[in-house]
């Protein structure tokens, strides 16, 4: 939606999980695409798991949409395991991205899952913090689990603050997750979450309650100086009060 008042996040509702992939696509074109006219690269924080899976296979189509090899890819998350394993998150980006468009390695940032937690997130940290030189990204792009969980940032178990990466055991397998913190997802230019499915609709809810008095992991990540936009479709969207922000369905 436009015209909403600073602060406020849009709000679109789609139709089903392929006009919400078809929807994210287009957004994430471009924001990549404004931020490479400006600067020299771009920079793109990607989630895992199975709803941004058609997302990027849309994306894969698109070669000379922009240019690909001035984008620098992070993850927003990872699990704690070798990157050929199903679990990983790299392993859904490289079958379904790197293998498909023209990426330059030397910008693609992987979480070290295979070593051991501490490790991984000191490595990773190291990273971020060398490619940003304290700048933000351009795009940060999230999920909404059932439970409210954020990147692998679960109710209970938040990081210390100041951290930008952290190390965390998480409710469920595998139990050792690396992630970025509140702190470092909330230094983006743009924010989009995508959230897909029928049980993602009492948390989905509960996130964009405007009179809700329980503070959520999404409420602690909130771009210092760039907007948010929630993708979701009708499913999803299906507890959402009339007095949410402005829903379009598309």
């Amino acid at each position: 939606m436009t015209g909403q008042p600073a602060g406020t996040p849009g709000i679109e509702v789609l139709a089903d999980a392929e006009a919400l992939a078809r929807r994210a696509a287009t957004e994430v074109l471009r924001v990549l695409g404004a931020a490479l006219e400006q600067y020299a690269r771009a920079s793109w924080v990607l989630a895992g798991g199975s709803t941004p899976r058609r997302l990027y296979e849309i994306l894969a189509g698109r070669p000379r949409a922009i240019d690909w090899r001035r984008v620098e890819l992070f993850w927003g998350d990872e699990r704690c395991v070798e990157p050929t394993r199903a679990a990983s998150n790299f392993r859904l980006v490289r079958e379904t991205l790197l293998a498909r468009l023209p990426f330059s390695g030397h910008r693609v940032h992987r979480v070290r899952g295979e070593l051991p937690p501490a490790e991984g997130a000191a490595d990773y940290a190291r990273q971020v913090a060398a490619a940003l030189d304290g700048g933000p990204f351009d795009l940060v792009l999230l999920g909404l689990g059932a439970d409210g969980h954020v990147a692998s940032l679960f109710p209970g178990a938040l990081p210390a603050a100041g951290e930008l990466v952290a190390a965390i055991e998480a409710p469920a397998e595998p139990r050792w997750r690396v992630t970025l913190t509140p702190a470092a997802l909330a230094r983006t230019r743009r924010l989009l979450y995508l959230v897909r499915g029928r049980d993602k609709a009492a948390a989905l809810a509960r996130a964009l309650d405007p009179a809700r008095q329980v503070d959520l992991i999404s409420d602690q990540v909130r771009p210092r100086a760039g907007a948010t936009l929630w993708l979701v479709d009708r499913e999803a969207a299906a507890e959402l009060p009339d007095r949410s922000p402005g829903p379009v369905v598309a």
